[in-house]
């Protein structure tokens, strides 16, 4: 476990008819009896709805291989035109000048054992959540003036009198958005997507987009090995101050009995 704790700590400090009907001319003389037109009759709607079926067939198939085509450009398009600034960059900057909360959510499993990540900000404020399945479930919140600790197994917290330097909300600070260094299409688990490379303390680190900009994945290249997470980021609306506090219920301990609950 404290193996697991220390990859999650490393990895926390460093993004779908076009029918053609043909028309039937039917020539009846007085000798027709009324079974040969009945006959006729149906011949003809069955030669008419085959050759329709035929038509929307034919229709469809060249409609998709179309859709296709323009789908397997796309991606190629939509980066060869992104000369209008990088999309992480902007991303980061929209993130900071939000005057709602922002939410961001990471997720990853490694060794079997799944990760996830909320960090949800406004303004300075922030509250961090790491929970890894039956192992731990820990939060950090900042409400302007206070720093807390939340246990989420416990049910306890306790104002950290020793403040808090923040928490990684996996967005280029502003002294990071002159770090990139490349760009490019990378497929990750099946789909392409568009990537902007950024040398983060030394760390490759991969931001990942769809065609339309929306952050997908997050990667780090740390000693060869590299990590992917789901990314994805969310804007309110409205400020919520609300979120900012400890859980109604949780218990309050001093910060002495919080930290000595993990000695027993």
């Amino acid at each position: 476990m404290k193996k697991i704790l220390a990859i999650i700590s490393a990895l926390v400090i460093a993004a779908s008819m076009t029918a053609c009907a043909a028309e039937n001319n039917t020539n009846e003389t007085a000798e027709t009896t009324a079974a040969d037109t009945a006959a006729a009759e149906t011949e003809a709607v069955t030669e008419a709805d085959t050759e329709a079926t035929e038509a929307e067939t034919t229709t469809t198939e060249a409609e998709t291989t179309v859709a296709e085509t323009e789908a397997e450009a796309s991606i190629d398009d939509v980066l060869a035109s992104r000369a209008d600034g990088l999309w992480a960059v902007d991303l980061a900057n929209k993130v900071s000048q939000w005057s709602g909360n922002v939410r961001i959510n990471v997720s990853y499993e490694m060794v079997g054992i799944v990760t996830d990540m909320e960090i949800e900000t406004l303004g300075d404020k922030f509250v961090s959540k790491v929970e890894v399945a039956d192992m731990m479930s820990s939060t950090q919140i900042f409400d302007g003036t206070n720093y807390y600790m939340v246990d989420g197994v416990t049910k306890t917290y306790c104002i950290n009198p020793n403040g808090s330097e923040g928490v990684d909300n996996y967005m280029l600070a502003e002294d990071e958005m002159e770090s990139f260094t490349e760009a490019g299409i990378e497929e990750v688990n099946g789909t392409e997507y568009i990537y902007e490379e950024y040398d983060l303390m030394g760390v490759p680190t991969r931001f990942y987009f769809d065609a339309l900009g929306n952050v997908a994945y997050y990667s780090i290249n740390m000693y060869g090995e590299v990590t992917f997470m789901n990314m994805t980021v969310e804007f309110a609306d409205a400020a919520d101050e609300s979120v900012f506090a400890p859980p109604a219920d949780c218990t309050e301990l001093t910060y002495d009995d919080y930290i000595n609950q993990y000695m027993e």
